[in-house]
């Protein structure tokens, strides 16, 4: 019975919001963070007051096609950046995966969905209210305020929600859902055209999983992290928006239970970026800070397996990380070297 009322107070919220867009009584800003924040935020209650999370997970199933057609065809009003809002699709996909794979666990369903309705519903108003675009960030339409907003509810759903229940506990220190909260604020901020709806909940699943594992060193080697990707900014390495991109990878690499994971990724970075500034051309150089896009495309990869790895055990990812990272170097600095010092290219 809980399951169909839940069902139903989606349908009519959904219908709600549509018909007093159409009228002119709310903003379709406003009508589609409504239903975000009701729709996932009732979904995060699920694990905590049904008993029947097979039949939550078949209706959840069912509407991930409903919800494909809807999307495609506007039913749902489009997003800031004027492109049709396929993170209501995402957010059914991401909900039937942690139903499937954390059917007896409410903290891994309630945290991620949660997190997303809360932090990222108020931080898109908060934002489009009195945030304003950083300069030479224009193509992230994202705001400092917004931003802040995410990383302050965020840690607040982090830190109050075992309160709720017994279930929700996750015995994580305050300082390391601080530094938690900022990195999911970072990744937020970076994701663009609703795939933050997929990023930001698998995070908080990443970091509910690992964070039990993490040393009593590990806010200094976070610390380390901020320092070493402002030293990069100051020294042009990056653009803002590689900073914020190193500062995940950086994280996800040393704030966990291995921090020489962060090893193969500051060899790269460091020879990458000093072969980069080798005498060449005034393209070359201009082009020698490294962006969000470049960082991603060289570390995202091995990242990810190293992250795999720490949840995982099997080595196979740590050796897949390796190989990124050996790979990503080798294109870069003979990419680099073969523009400066090279002859005729040959097929």
């Amino acid at each position: 019975m809980v399951e169909i009322i839940l069902l139903i107070s989606i349908i009519i919220t959904i219908f709600l919001t549509r018909l007093f867009e159409k009228r002119g009584l709310i903003s379709p800003t406003l009508s589609r963070k409504t239903l975000h924040v009701v729709a996932i935020g009732i979904s995060a209650l699920v694990p905590l007051l049904s008993s029947n999370i097979a039949v939550v997970k078949w209706i959840v199933g069912l509407s991930m096609p409903i919800t494909f057609v809807l999307v495609s065809r506007e039913f749902f009003p489009r997003d800031e950046s004027g492109r049709k809002s396929w993170g209501i699709f995402y957010y059914t996909v991401v909900f039937f995966c942690l139903l499937t794979f954390f059917p007896y666990q409410p903290r891994m369903v309630f945290y991620p969905l949660m997190v997303m309705a809360l932090a990222d519903g108020l931080a898109t108003v908060v934002g489009k209210r009195f945030g304003r675009p950083i300069q030479d960030m224009e193509e992230f339409p994202k705001t400092i305020a917004g931003s802040f907003t995410f990383f302050v509810v965020c840690a607040a759903v982090l830190v109050f929600s075992p309160m709720m229940d017994a279930s929700l506990r996750h015995f994580l220190p305050i300082g390391t859902l601080v530094l938690i909260s900022g990195f999911l604020a970072a990744v937020e901020f970076i994701t663009k055209n609703g795939r933050d709806n997929i990023w930001v909940p698998v995070a908080v699943v990443y970091w509910l999983d690992t964070g039990r594992f993490l040393g009593e060193n590990a806010m200094w080697y976070a610390l380390i992290t901020v320092l070493l990707a402002l030293l990069a900014l100051r020294y042009r390495w990056l653009t803002r928006d590689g900073l914020l991109a190193a500062f995940i990878i950086g994280i996800l690499l040393l704030f966990s239970p291995d921090p020489r994971a962060i090893i193969p990724a500051l060899v790269f970075f460091g020879l990458g970026s000093l072969v980069s500034k080798l005498p060449g051309s005034k393209t070359q150089k201009a082009t020698s800070r490294r962006t969000a896009v470049q960082v991603f495309s060289n570390g995202l990869a091995p990242s990810l397996s190293f992250a795999l790895y720490f949840v995982s055990a099997n080595e196979i990812w740590l050796y897949a990380g390796m190989a990124g990272f050996a790979t990503a170097m080798s294109d870069t600095i003979s990419s680099e070297l073969g523009m400066r010092f090279g002859a005729t290219a040959r097929d």
